[in-house]
């Protein structure tokens, strides 16, 4: 942006001051077209500059936007087919292992038994480095990297390691450890049972990976100056300025390019990856390829929190009075903020900055579908040093679990079918019609066999209602059925999902679902 230029505080160009006022009114408009008008309707956008100090006392003229009516679009709500389709059918669509640079070769990384352990010592690198394939061995932050001309050869290389691992960042945690400090940091329930009955329920989620489909890969080369980067990101002006301060340049030094890849789920969120192929580039002096193995996503990538949700509900004479839900899990990193630097700065603060943020994230998506009188659910993270993220929907997953879990515990203390509970307290009429439709084409109430049974689940979130009817088998062949390398329990034998997206921008999407 020049100098003299006004920023929209959506962080969109204004263009120079020099263009008459009427400009930043008619981008004012545009924005409330593209954004929605929101809580601060109409003067959501605002333009501030003391460059030029005759302009400085002035801002926008408040710009009226009529929105189009859903009949007047031309191409949002119409068939849209995907341009990829052909390319992914047929297996010719690139994704981030595709992707070639030259020379860039295979690298891997020989990792510690405790997370984010460190190096102290590699007892054998000059042996390994004259293995078959093997150009260069190279101690990184959390590791011992190999690079070669296979995938193959440096996996030979790996396992010939001899290393003394430094300490990790969580080497005296267990999961039991991890679990008292959470429980111990839970926030109360305060709502007495005062000539009511009471409800308490606890549940637990433990750890769990939040990794892609396509394991996490890099291509960096970093020589004494330029560096180019690249990855599959989400947040890559986040990723260049924190790969250009673990390289020890300046950002304009580091070039990244923003590859497709496999999957993501939250985990693109972070660059882990990416600074680590940086790192081991700058130390070797040459372009590598780094890929993850499956076993390094599991032990050493970003997971979804271990957490608790602790519930009471009260209720008396057929009502449910009181619903508190308080949610304390492992802190949940984002340091990635929104995508730029302001935020992600912010999430980092060392007083209350990841927490504000995940306050705010929760207070955003939690809500109850339901009317159960004083309801009130709360959050709390304790700040262990594990490596966690943003997995798919964040806190839904378990919020919702425990909330839905709950009203079929209440249904069953107050004498009434699950079913009938939802209908009678919901607040929404959308998930009334989706539980309604999934009633009906589930069969919900039908006689079934013998440990065998049904469940029905509600959630809503991002303008969408979803109602979920599942089959469980717990019969005797099912739960000790023999499988190959596997342990065998419950098994779901029907699933039936009904769900009211809203608006279809395209709805081409559904037609394969």
């Amino acid at each position: 942006m020049a100098a003299g230029d006004a920023p929209c505080h959506c962080g969109e160009d204004l263009g120079h001051h020099d263009a008459e006022s009427e400009a930043a009114g008619r981008h004012a408009a545009v924005h409330q077209g593209k954004h929605g008008a929101g809580k601060h309707g109409r003067h959501c956008c605002r333009v501030e500059s003391s460059t030029h100090p005759w302009r400085a006392s002035r801002t926008a003229a408040p710009a009226a936007a009529p929105l189009k009516s859903p009949d007047e679009f031309t191409v949002l709500g119409t068939p849209q087919n995907r341009i990829d389709a052909l390319d992914i059918v047929t297996g010719r669509k690139k994704f981030g292992m595709d992707h070639q640079v030259p020379d860039a070769k295979p690298t891997m990384v020989r990792r510690p038994p405790t997370i984010n352990g460190t190096v102290e010592t590699v007892h054998n690198a000059d042996v390994v480095a004259r293995m078959p394939g093997i150009t260069d061995v190279a101690a990184v932050e959390h590791g011992v990297a190999v690079r070669g001309e296979t995938f193959s050869q440096c996996i030979d290389a790996l396992r010939a390691l001899e290393v003394t691992w430094g300490p990790g960042t969580v080497d005296g945690e267990s999961d039991d450890t991890v679990l008292r400090k959470i429980k111990a940091s839970a926030l109360p329930v305060i709502v007495p049972p005062l000539l009511t009955k009471k409800f308490d329920a606890e549940f637990t989620f433990v750890f769990a990976s939040n990794s892609p489909l396509e394991p996490d890969n890099a291509i960096a080369d970093v020589r004494a100056d330029p560096a180019e980067i690249w990855a599959s990101l989400k947040v890559p002006i986040v990723a260049q300025r924190e790969i250009a301060t673990r390289l020890g340049l300046p950002q304009k030094a580091v070039t990244v390019h923003v590859v497709e890849g496999g999957g993501s789920f939250g985990r693109h969120l972070f660059h882990d990856v990416a600074a680590e192929a940086a790192e081991i580039s700058q130390k070797m002096g040459k372009p590598v390829k780094l890929s993850w193995s499956r076993p390094d996503n599991f032990r050493q990538g970003r997971t979804h929190p271990m957490c608790v949700s602790r519930v009471r509900a009260t209720y008396a004479l057929g009502n449910v009075l009181s619903y508190e839900q308080r949610h304390t899990g492992s802190q949940t990193d984002f340091g990635h903020g929104l995508g730029e630097m302001i935020t992600s700065t912010a999430a980092k603060l060392p007083v209350a900055g990841n927490l504000t943020f995940a306050e705010t994230i929760y207070e955003l998506t939690q809500s109850s579908p339901y009317d159960f009188g004083v309801t009130t659910q709360l959050l709390n993270e304790v700040p262990l040093k594990f490596n966690t993220g943003s997995m798919r929907d964040i806190y839904s997953p378990n919020v919702a679990c425990a909330r839905e879990l709950v009203v079929d515990r209440l249904a069953a203390k107050m004498g009434k079918d699950p079913v009938e509970l939802r209908r009678e307290f919901l607040k929404d009429e959308r998930l009334g019609a989706v539980l309604d439709k999934a009633v009906d084409e589930g069969d919900w109430g039908r006689s079934l066999p013998p440990r065998v049974a049904q469940g029905i689940g509600l959630h809503s979130e991002y303008r969408g209602a979803v109602a979920t009817l599942v089959e469980i088998g717990c019969r005797q062949e099912t739960v000790n059925r023999k499988i190959r390398d596997a342990v065998t329990g419950p098994r779901v034998t029907k699933a039936l999902m009904v769900i009211d997206a809203g608006f279809a921008i395209n709805p081409a999407a559904w037609r394969p679902r």
